[in-house]
């Protein structure tokens, strides 16, 4: 199509293989195909490049805060890995 990469691999987990590039005018995201890799790179790569384009000057997603009712635990054995 003769487009250009501007840049792919992203220091990030999930959402690693992430790319970014131009074809014509045109700006191109390259999402990962794992949907919670895709999410992550969206929010924090492509949803602020799109907002500030658009003219946002506010491009952080909105934060709200909470107070839980009830302990927080842990069921699990604690392992991440």
């Amino acid at each position: 199509m003769g487009g250009k990469l501007q840049f792919w691999k992203v220091a990030i987990r999930p959402g690693r293989p992430f790319v970014f590039g131009r074809c014509k005018e045109k700006f191109l995201f390259g999402l990962p195909g794992n949907p919670v890799s895709a999410l992550v790179t969206f929010l924090l790569l492509a949803r602020p490049a799109l907002a500030r384009w658009q003219g946002a000057a506010e491009v952080r997603l909105p934060t709200h805060s909470g107070l839980s009712t009830e302990p927080l635990t842990n069921r699990g054995s604690g392992d991440i890995s």
